[in-house]
């Protein structure tokens, strides 16, 4: 408490009892704490304080109580910069495990810890690894804020009231607020000025960004007169630990969130495991790997990545004399082929070895859609989180929104014969399936496989030796046959509004912005047409080899459906209450607002579909086989899949698959009953990032040969601060 007031201790575990509290359903003492003033006061900050005090003292004791009935033995996970885990996790002892550092050729991590960094580069260039930068997706990139606080509070006053501040000069008596220059921004301090507990309206105001059709590149996107939003490592106070772009990208939550909550634990470490990993192999910060931190809320084309990502591939490749890897998750998989479609052949074929996709949102997501047309559940947590009025005022001209917004990429493609064959095959796996049962499914195939007449035939069939899948699988079709499972989102509704239906065409998409459905109807329309502008939407082959990962693990929206026009329904709730901002922004102040009555889903991660994320490996593949120009070999890796190997037969089936060197299979440990990391209870879209698999599998592809290395059980902080 002494924090939010002085600037004092650590409330790690104050925090974790709020959200006890609000568990308990303490709704009394939780309004208490979050009632807001329109002007703060040194009174009622103390009375929120003491409200907040009280809770704690409450839920302490059933914390208690609880605390003896459901110890675990496990340690719980740390997100703190020691980087601190489980043993489950990577976090033993590596001197048990690692005699040598492979990327150093072979030393043992005591003699590397007496080298100097330049040192080891000169080692790196003798053994097997490839430089390597990471690359994030939305959310997961560290964000700061920084101040100007004269400039705030003349230009934007209310915005400077609204985060409780009162002065710009050190206070003098109780009552004045003066703003840090600094903040974290995503995601913020617990308990500070921005925090989602009491600083919501400041956080939202600070987040929310104006559009400037008028300007061109980032500038376009505005936020409040003296706020700068960048990344971790690229302010004033946080350049020294930039660790060359990976201190914005191994864990997003503050060094105060607790290890008990579980939900920031899994979701928000980014890239860390994958850091770490690398840097346990010899990696050295700043010579032979690096990170790419970027501000998510943005679009592809105003995030700096195509200036950024091309020097730092050039820097690395100078230090090491070795082609680079890239490896990106999510959205950051959308800035790298804008970043490598501007790039020309010859310097891609000298300089990049390999680009490892992982998850992409190639066609967008349904989830995306649904944020920008009425919120998203997962931020509506009532006085912790955001209300979906809220997060349409603030998401409302966030490009990087837009760019997961359903794409037009098979309607961009319809005529070319990539397409021709996928929809052959579809209409094939259909006609099959209609069949009545396996033995005539089966049956159909081996007689198409005959003729010879087999559309992509380097992708599994019914023919497949089987997968072995939990019960309740999302994706159990898997063992009984192989499909692409894909849905054509250019002939198939993604969303229906009533009597309208919209899918993944230009005109529907156009119609879905300029008809009000969106967030910010009059200047949405433009942001996508922005965004299709970058041709990302066409998924131009990026002359690299890829090595492209997709799941099917969890049921992820394909469809939804509002009984209720949401643009009509926000009409019906107060007046803007972000005075002072000059793009009209969406009003109401209700979370009771219209939400999706129905949806489908198809296989997926959890946020992005199997369509969307498949797509371009299908395309890719496709034209190194055909043998297109510049097209590189590209591979495809099915996440949560094992290829059963019981029979002479079968071996021989998956050395076929390897040697068409197409389709590959990556297991998982999320589907293990008695598995309880990170990744339990599924491979999530963000969970997956933990898994020892697939880290595992990153570290192989990161070498010049793509034979898969053994990670040990653990990773020291002592040796990765060496």
């Amino acid at each position: 408490i002494n924090r939010r007031v002085h600037g004092g201790c650590n409330c790690a575990s104050t925090w974790n009892l709020v959200l006890l509290a609000k568990m308990a359903r303490l709704s009394p003492f939780v309004a208490y704490v979050d009632a807001t003033a329109p002007t703060p006061t040194p009174l009622s900050r103390k009375r929120k304080l003491l409200s907040l005090l009280l809770v704690v003292m409450v839920v302490a004791a059933l914390a208690a109580v609880v605390s003896v009935s459901t110890h675990r033995s496990s340690q719980p996970v740390s997100l703190s910069t020691k980087h601190t885990h489980t043993q489950r996790e990577f976090s033993h002892d590596l001197s048990l495990g690692i005699k040598t550092l492979p990327c150093l050729n072979g030393i043992t991590p005591k003699h590397a810890a007496l080298l100097t960094a330049e040192e080891k580069a000169k080692l790196f260039k003798q053994g097997p690894c490839n430089p390597v930068i990471l690359v994030p997706g939305l959310m997961a990139s560290r964000l700061m804020v920084e101040i100007d606080c004269e400039k705030l509070q003349e230009e934007d006053p209310d915005t400077f009231e609204a985060c409780g501040w009162t002065t710009c000069d050190p206070p003098m008596q109780e009552g004045d607020f003066q703003p840090n220059e600094e903040y974290n921004f995503w995601i913020p301090d617990l308990l500070g000025d921005l925090s989602f507990i009491g600083g919501k309206a400041c956080w939202e105001r600070l987040a929310t960004l104006d559009f400037n059709p008028l300007e061109k590149g980032a500038k376009q996107f505005v936020t409040a007169p003296g706020v700068r939003v960048s990344w971790y490592g690229d302010t004033r106070q946080t350049k020294k630990y930039d660790e060359s772009g990976l201190g914005g990208i191994q864990h997003v939550a503050p060094d105060e969130v607790p290890q008990q909550i579980e939900f920031l634990a899994r979701n928000f470490r980014s890239f860390q495991y994958f850091s770490e990993a690398l840097l346990a192999e010899g990696h050295v910060a700043g010579y032979t790997i690096g990170g790419l931190p970027y501000d998510w809320r943005l679009p592809v084309y105003a995030t700096g990545v195509e200036k950024r990502l091309p020097k730092m591939i050039e820097d690395l490749h100078r230090a090491t004399g070795k082609r680079v890897v890239l490896i990106a998750h999510s959205m950051g998989n959308l800035n790298v082929l804008n970043t490598l479609n501007h790039l020309e052949q010859r310097y891609k074929d000298m300089h990049i070895h390999k680009w490892i996709s992982i998850n992409a949102p190639w066609m967008g997501s349904v989830d995306s859609i649904e944020t920008l047309i009425s919120g998203t559940e997962m931020l509506d947590l009532g006085w912790f989180g955001f209300g979906r009025d809220a997060q349409k005022r603030m998401m409302g001209a966030w490009g990087g929104l837009y760019e997961l917004v359903p794409k037009n990429t098979l309607e961009e493609n319809e005529n070319q014969a990539w397409y021709k064959e996928l929809l052959s095959r579809l209409e094939m796996e259909h006609t099959a399936a209609m069949s009545g049962d396996r033995e005539a499914e089966v049956t159909y195939w081996k007689t198409v496989y005959g003729k010879g007449k087999v559309p992509l035939p380097w992708y599994p069939t019914p023919l497949t030796p089987r997968t072995h899948m939990t019960e309740g699988d999302t994706s159990k079709a898997r063992t009984n046959t192989y499909r692409l499972l894909m849905r054509l989102w250019n002939k198939l509704p993604l969303v229906q509004v009533k009597e309208k239906s919209f899918s993944a065409v230009r005109q529907h998409l156009q119609y879905m912005t300029i008809g009000g459905y969106m967030a910010d109807p009059e200047f949405s329309h433009l942001i996508l047409d922005l965004v299709m502008k970058t041709g990302v939407n066409q998924l131009k082959n990026p002359g690299v080899e890829v090595a492209s990962l997709y799941s099917l693990d969890r049921a992820t929206t394909s469809f939804c459906n509002y009984d209720a026009n949401p643009g009509a329904v926000y009409e019906h709730f107060s007046p803007d209450p972000l005075p002072g901002r000059h793009m009209p922004l969406w009003p109401g102040t209700s979370s009771d607002v219209c939400r999706v009555s129905k949806r489908d889903n198809e296989p997926g991660d959890g946020s992005v579909p199997l369509s969307s994320g498949i797509i371009a490996a299908v395309k890719w593949s496709w034209e190194y086989v055909n043998k297109q120009t510049n097209a590189k070999p590209t591979r495809m890796f099915e996440y949560c899949s094992q290829l059963s190997a019981k029979t002479p037969e079968d071996m021989e089936y998956i050395k076929d698959l390897q040697k068409r060197d197409v389709y590959n299979v990556l297991p998982c440990e999320c589907l293990s009953p008695d598995y309880d990391g990170p990744t339990a209870g599924g491979c999530g879209h963000r969970s997956m990032l933990y898994d020892r698999h697939l880290v595992e599998w990153v570290v192989g592809e990161a070498k010049t040969t793509t034979e898969t290395t053994t990670i040990v059980d653990s990773i020291t902080p002592e040796l990765v601060d060496a």
